[in-house]
C-alpha cells in the first residue's frame, strides 16, 4: 500500500518526522542535513537541521513550527511564536 501525503496535511515538524520516514519527506522537498556539534571534551551532539520549499524559496524550519503540505513539493510554514 503506498501512503500520499493529502494536500492540506498539517501537523509540526516533529510530528511529521515522527510519523512519516526521512527518505519519505525528502522525496516531497524536505531537506535533513546533520551536523556533528562539539559538546565537552569526547561528548558530541547531532543536530538536524531541516529546511522545506516554500512558494518563497527553502526555509529552515523548527520542531515546534506548523507545516501545512500545499502540492507540488511545496509546503506552508507557520511559526511556533
Amino acid at each position: 500500500m503506498k501512503i500520499e501525503l493529502q494536500v492540506g496535511t498539517r501537523a509540526t515538524t516533529k510530528d511529521f518526522r515522527n510519523t512519516y520516514k526521512a527518505r519519505y519527506l525528502v522525496e516531497h522537498g524536505w531537506r535533513i542535513d546533520s551536523v556533528v556539534k562539539p559538546m565537552v571534551a569526547g561528548l558530541t551532539n547531532r543536530v538536524d537541521l531541516i529546511s522545506v520549499p516554500t512558494k518563497y524559496g527553502q526555509l529552515v524550519v523548527k520542531n515546534e513550527d506548523m507545516l501545512t503540505y500545499v502540492g507540488n513539493n511545496v509546503w506552508d510554514v507557520r511559526s511556533s511564536k
